[in-house]
């Protein structure tokens, strides 16, 4: 009798066994087909002052190339200006991205004045002049896929003429 039942016990482990197999073979297949997101900066635009602290937006094209849809819990974004950081942030909720298809995003940010006065001088100073950007942003992926990082480094002209 004890046999038996060791012999069924030692059927339901291999079972157990070869099922998990499976499950981690056919996610690490799934893995493989899995593509990056592409986001693309459309504009980084300065808008008008409220106050003391400048108020930026920054629009963003993220396009799916995937055929599924991608679900985001959310976008952290860091902005440096010249070198220096001018404000950072968290976009939530984003919208589901459809398979195939492209999804504008506008991120907005306010200067902190005391972090960034150099940067603020230099905008005030000559408003028309381009200046230098660089966003850092990160992609948090609600299913089982890695979050997204991406850098993108750029110009602007704070007021345009």
């Amino acid at each position: 009798m004890l046999n038996k039942i060791l012999d069924l016990g030692s059927y339901k482990i291999a079972f157990l066994l070869l099922v998990n197999l499976m499950l981690v073979s056919s996610c690490s297949l799934l893995k493989q087909d899995i593509k990056e997101p592409e986001v693309e900066v459309v504009k980084v635009k300065m808008l008008p002052m409220q106050g003391l602290d400048p108020r930026f937006a920054i629009t963003l094209e993220i396009y799916n190339p995937n055929d599924f849809d991608l679900d985001f819990n959310s976008l952290s974004y860091q902005l440096q200006v010249n070198g220096a950081e001018l404000f950072n942030g968290t976009k939530k909720p984003m919208p589901l991205l459809k398979k195939g298809s492209h999804q504008n995003v506008t991120l907005y940010g306010k200067a902190k004045l005391f972090n960034s006065f150099k940067v603020i001088k230099a905008i005030i100073k000559n408003p028309n002049k381009a200046v230098a950007y660089q966003l850092n942003a990160e992609l948090e992926v609600s299913s089982m896929m890695p979050n997204y990082q991406f850098e993108h480094n750029g110009s602007f002209t704070p007021l345009p003429k």
